[in-house]
């Protein structure tokens, strides 16, 4: 079991250490592992310790753990051997470790002590060349000395040669000297770009947890990706509740490419192989099938898929403007980032609107429930009462819907507020609220129209439903009817409550002339408990 934490070295030198039992499995590992390895604290976690050795070392390596745990004592490893460490991206890196035994509840366990020395072995190997150097200007000074007598001519041959030597040597520095400051340039620009990228996927966050709705959401990926993913277009793609299929949702750039609206979650390999696909990719010669029509060739295109919380829920697509190599592997890490950051932040909300629909929402209709109906009347009519507007309110009740579930069943009369229940979500504006108010019962609730607009709107309604033939294990319904009473604000009350009583009288109203009608409330039978009702028919 391997424990790695930091030991206080100096800044030239990396170190980390490890607790391993006899199977050599890692338990704990520090911040320096990661940068040291490249790998992640939760990658390393439970491997063992053979996963960060050189293949030419793993076979003799259980043998030395044996061996050590058989005279377990603080040393060092190698007995003067060079020890190598095998990193992520498959380089080695010159170590030295040290071995100390720890005893603890579960057993004995090794902390094992990792220091970096490759800046220790180039040093190493910078004196022993300055060494040679040194000796070799010793001897030539000494035949100097020897040969002073030999000829001022043989002296200065010989100063020019020491001369011209230097000077190579001189430039030699400068050029690593240049070399240095180059990279190290490049370093800067590469963080100023990391950081840039950092702060424009922060603003996207801060942006998408202030939206109120998925739509509003997808804008505003749509919208600022393309300053994060520059020289690129792109769409955005999320998976359908019925998790069969992708939909189109929004795009960016000015590709003249079309993208599919819709396509099967297989008709991409990224989605198939839940890994980025296209740039970089090992099987990057295969096209996703979404993208064939589209004439989009290898390596031009990558698309990532959107996990979140472990499940698939969409698909970011990315088509590159700019062939550079390496300005498309940037863009592409750049991407797989803010992609992970996307995800979570459109899963919670899609979590929330689902939340805040199973809260008004009617499950079995689909339609706003009662508690959203007295919510939004109270908003409407404090909105009627500011801008001196009218709002209509009608109470639907489906005629002899008992009778109709004794006859045909109860799945019937589920099939007739279902069929029901999508047409009146037809038939009305986006500011109209259709709720279901309970059982057979119906309320919708009209702003801003004239009571004549809303009765031929209405009585259309009441013509469209009658029509309606709804099948249901192997039955046919038709000819259902419905009973409706209007009422409107301010005639008919200023308050929830008194609007909805007096649609509820013209309801009974028109169940007691016969049923199939409209009654509609006439301005007599006002806000007034004690007064009489009167009502019109249509």
């Amino acid at each position: 079991m391997w424990i790695i934490a930091n030991r206080n070295l100096p800044k030239s030198r990396c170190a980390w250490s490890s607790n391993l039992d006899k199977n050599g499995m890692i338990t704990l590992v520090n911040t320096h592992v990661e940068q040291l390895f490249g790998y992640r604290r939760e990658e390393l976690l439970g491997k063992s310790v053979e996963f960060l050795i050189p293949h030419r070392f793993r076979g003799s390596h259980p043998r030395q753990r044996e061996e050590f745990f058989n005279d377990a004592r603080a040393r060092m490893m190698g007995d003067g051997r060079e020890l190598f460490a095998l990193k992520r991206d498959g380089s080695e890196i010159p170590v030295e470790i040290g071995l100390n035994p720890i005893h603890t509840r579960r057993g004995m366990q090794v902390l094992a002590s990792v220091v970096d020395v490759t800046e220790r072995r180039r040093a190493e190997g910078e004196i022993r060349a300055l060494n040679i150097t040194l000796e070799r200007r010793v001897a030539e000074r000494t035949e100097e000395i020897q040969a002073l007598n030999a000829g001022l001519e043989q002296r200065v041959a010989e100063r020019t040669k020491e001369i011209e030597a230097e000077n190579a040597q001189r430039k030699l520095i400068e050029r690593e000297l240049q070399h240095a400051h180059d990279e190290l340039q490049r370093s800067v620009l590469e963080l100023e770009r990391r950081n840039q990228e950092m702060r424009l996927v922060g603003e996207m966050v801060e942006l998408l947890e202030s939206c109120r709705t998925l739509e509003e959401a997808y804008e505003v990926v749509t919208r600022r990706i393309l300053h994060l993913l520059r020289d690129t277009s792109g769409a955005l793609y999320m998976i359908t509740p019925s998790r069969n299929m992708l939909e189109y949702v929004g795009r960016w750039g000015e590709s003249a490419l079309e993208y599919d609206k819709t396509f099967d979650p297989e008709d991409c390999w990224a989605l198939r192989r839940n890994k980025p696909h296209g740039m970089e990719s090992e099987t990057s010669d295969l096209i996703c099938k979404h993208v064939e029509g589209a004439n989009c060739a290898p390596g031009a295109y990558l698309c990532i898929p959107m996990v979140a919380h472990g499940e698939v829920m969409g698909l970011l697509h990315i088509r590159y403007a700019n062939e550079n190599k390496n300005a498309k592997s940037i863009i592409a890490n750049s991407a797989k980032a803010a992609t992970e950051q996307l995800s979570l932040i459109l899963a919670n909300l899609r979590l929330r609107d689902t939340l805040r629909n199973q809260s008004i929402r009617d499950p079995q209709t689909g339609l706003f429930n009662r508690r959203y109906m007295e919510d939004s009347l109270d908003r409407e009519l404090s909105r009627a009462e500011r801008s001196g507007k009218p709002v209509v309110v009608a109470m639907l009740d489906i005629d002899h819907f008992k009778h109709l579930n004794d006859n045909y069943g109860h799945s019937a009369g589920d099939a007739v507020l279902r069929d029901w229940s999508n047409l009146l979500k037809s038939r009305f504006r986006g500011s109209d609220i259709v709720c279901r108010y309970g059982g057979e019962e119906f309320v919708i609730i009209l702003p801003e129209i004239s009571v004549d607009n809303a009765r031929q709107r209405l009585e259309q309604l009441r013509q469209d439903l009658r029509r309606v033939v709804v099948r249901q294990d192997g039955q046919t319904i038709d000819g259902v009817t419905v009973s409706m009473g209007i009422a409107y604000y301010p005639i008919h009350g200023r308050t929830n409550q008194s609007v909805i009583q007096t649609a509820d009288k013209a309801l009974y109203r028109a169940k007691e002339l016969g049923r199939d009608c409209i009654v509609t409330a006439s301005e007599e039978a006002q806000d007034d408990t004690t007064a009489d009702w009167s009502f019109r028919t249509s």
